[in-house]
Parts: C-alpha cells; sequence; structure tokens
C-alpha cells in the first residue's frame, strides 16, 4: 500500500493534512502462516516420525502419535 499526502489548493499543513492510501498489491490467498506450517507438519513431519516409530519397531505408531499429538 502506498500512502500520499493531499494537501489541497492552499498547501495545508500539520492536522489539516489528509493520508490517502492506495492499495498497489493485495495477495490472491487467505492463507496464514500457522496453517501453512500445519500443513508441512501433518504431510512431511509426521509421516517421516510414523515410520521412524515403525522402524524401531513401536506396533502401533498411528495410535501412539494421536495420544502425543492428536489426530488434528
Amino acid at each position: 500500500t502506498d500512502y500520499s499526502l493531499e494537501r489541497g489548493a492552499e498547501q495545508a499543513s500539520g492536522s489539516n493534512v489528509s493520508i490517502i492510501p492506495e492499495q498497489r498489491f493485495r495477495d490472491s490467498f487467505k492463507v496464514a502462516g500457522d496453517d501453512i506450517l500445519l500443513d508441512i507438519i501433518q504431510r512431511f513431519v509426521l509421516p517421516a516420525l510414523e515410520q521412524a516409530l515403525k522402524d524401531f519397531g513401536v506396533v502401533s505408531p498411528r495410535s501412539l502419535l494421536s495420544r502425543l499429538c492428536g489426530d488434528e
């Protein structure tokens, strides 16, 4: 967003100056950083952790992860 001062014909100053915002760029999606982080954890971290638990002989790694991390 850019801002410009509108001084009018009299070149007003002080509290008589209006600041007019002008939107220059707008993202086209509504995804917050925590949503992106959650997606990364669900797609990459948890499956890798589940596989590592299987490799170490944990009988039911998905159940364990559900108790430790929750299922959502």
